[in-house]
């Protein structure tokens, strides 16, 4: 096994881990027969540069003023930051359905909040402390989201996998131990999962009873086990870790199109055994059609960053290989989806198979009128971070997305990001036919995605 630990990122510098690597790579290099390249094991992260650019400082600055839920209170949380609001309203309109164009009622369930916005802003928070260090404007509010966060990820069971990578980075950008732990404790819960499951992935049998799973969880799920498994020197995690991937390539990739779709049903066979020939999962209930046939570049981009992670710390190039061949189809040189926007830049909407599974996926149909404005720009930082080991092999679908972020989707008159806009970057009318408007709320998992895209490409490491 090989390893050039001067370029696993800036996670590693920062917490102080990387003595506990370099023994563990050594040990599992001493196992396996292969070299180790130890030079430059602290990797020096240059913070400041350019002032913050007026787009995410805006931002910031309304999730500061406008975004903080009161009512929020997730294991006991004492407040969180709301899912959408109405920038200039007051008081502020919260939790906006967008079916109908008003808040949810109390005690609508669509009001319940999501731990993860909060984490996602004190991540942005703590990148842009670490940027901009004399800047002092937002210290109050990591000290009211850290006991937040601490409380709601006190016992972290979430399946998104890559919840893990930013518990690690906040570890190092904090200087806070108690991220480490909880990511330690995160990647337990997912090997316990996976321990229990007749599969190397952990699924669900709640709608289909043979089994159903989301491809992105299950995938960045994998790459955090072999993460973990290197950070807290766990042979047994990253074995897992492997197996997992190795899986979801098997069953969920589509050869063809070079890409995942969204959710996988029939993992197993009647007679216990594993099915290769796992299809789309497609059902519904009385609120929500859910389809496992769709693409979406959130989850696109969330997948590309776990598998470069993993590969900036194993140096394996199957990894990177992976990360650039999901990557290379959605370049604007690329395209094979259709995704890409060619004049007026950033992805479409959806794109969706027309067949049963990836053995026969059928035809693609894309959606063109409308775009995930906010949820697409983890494919800025997602290029940023192959850039560092492709030699700038995506530098202009870089400059494009950063144009995106800052001169396409973000918009100045909500001070943020939308959750969805037409196609030429205009706010959505509003659904209710017999009212004027847009739908012009911003929305925090929005606006966070947005400035951790934005901050990464500001840093001298990328990651």
């Amino acid at each position: 096994m090989t390893a050039n630990l001067s370029v696993i990122g800036r996670r590693m510098a920062r917490n102080g881990v990387l003595p506990l690597l370099a023994s563990f790579l050594i040990l599992v290099s001493a196992c396996g027969g292969g070299s180790l390249t130890t030079a430059g094991l602290q990797p020096t992260v240059t913070v400041g540069g350019a002032a913050p650019n007026d787009a995410a400082l805006a931002t910031l600055q309304n999730m500061r003023d406008e975004g903080f839920d009161a009512s929020a209170h997730i294991n006991g949380a004492s407040g969180g930051l709301s899912n959408n609001w109405l920038y200039g309203t007051n008081p502020v309109e919260t939790y906006i359905d967008a079916s109908t164009d008003a808040p949810y009622p109390q005690g609508d369930p669509g009001r319940t909040h999501d731990p993860l916005v909060d984490i996602r802003y004190l991540h942005a928070l703590w990148l842009y402390k670490n940027l901009y260090p004399s800047d002092t404007q937002f210290n109050g509010e990591i000290a009211r989201y850290t006991p937040i966060v601490e409380t709601e990820f006190a016992n972290p069971h979430d399946t998104r996998g890559f919840l893990f990578d930013m518990l690690t980075d906040l570890a190092g950008l904090s200087n806070n131990a108690w991220y480490t732990n909880a990511a330690k404790q995160l990647a337990a819960s997912y090997s316990a999962a996976i321990t229990a499951s007749p599969a190397p992935v952990a699924f669900k049998t709640s709608v289909v009873a043979s089994g159903h799973y989301r491809v992105d969880y299950a995938l960045q799920i994998g790459c955090a086990l072999i993460e973990a498994g290197v950070r807290f020197a766990n042979p047994t995690w990253v074995t897992q870790g492997r197996a997992s991937v190795a899986f979801v390539y098997a069953h969920a990739y589509i050869a063809s199109a070079h890409v995942f779709t969204s959710e996988m049903a029939g993992v197993m066979l009647p007679n216990g055994q594993i099915n290769p020939n796992e299809t789309f999962f497609s059902t519904s209930d009385s609120d929500q059609e859910y389809n496992g046939n769709e693409v979406r570049m959130a989850s696109v981009g969330l997948d590309a960053l776990s598998l470069l992670h993993v590969y900036l710390l194993t140096r394996d190039a199957t990894f990177l290989q992976h990360a650039t061949d999901l990557l290379d189809t959605f370049t604007d040189q690329g395209n094979s989806l259709g995704m890409w926007d060619a004049q007026n830049l950033g992805y479409f909407d959806k794109a969706s198979f027309t067949g049963t599974g990836p053995s026969d996926p059928g035809q693609v149909e894309v959606v063109v009128n409308k775009k995930e404005s906010g949820r697409q720009l983890v494919m800025l930082e997602a290029f940023h971070v192959a850039n560092s080991v492709t030699n700038n092999r995506y530098a202009q679908m870089q400059a494009q997305m950063l144009n995106v972020a800052l001169n396409k989707a973000y918009y100045a008159p909500s001070h943020g990001y939308l959750y969805e806009m037409q196609a030429n970057w205009q706010p959505l009318p509003l659904r209710a036919g017999n009212i004027v408007g847009t739908q012009n709320w911003v929305t925090a998992e929005a606006m966070g995605i947005a400035l951790e895209a934005i901050f990464s490409t500001r840093e001298s490491i990328a990651w």
